[in-house]
């Protein structure tokens, strides 16, 4: 796989993540690990670094 299409797909899976996670965070349920829930604010960060995953995925798959 060539580097511009795996930094592309990255970049669409964190995406995914990041709006999975918001839409948890809108949508307020729980979200079981371990035996536990999750905390909105493991959400919270979750959102920001799959976010910016995200972008970065995006912005190496679109240098030229």
């Amino acid at each position: 796989m060539k580097s511009k299409a795996y930094a592309g797909t990255t970049g669409t899976i964190f995406l995914g993540a990041s709006l999975l996670h918001l839409w948890r965070l809108l949508a307020d349920f729980e979200i079981q690990v371990g035996g536990g829930e999750l905390p909105s604010w493991g959400s919270m960060i979750i959102v920001a670094a799959a976010g910016y995953l995200s972008y970065t995925g995006f912005r190496i798959a679109t240098r030229s």
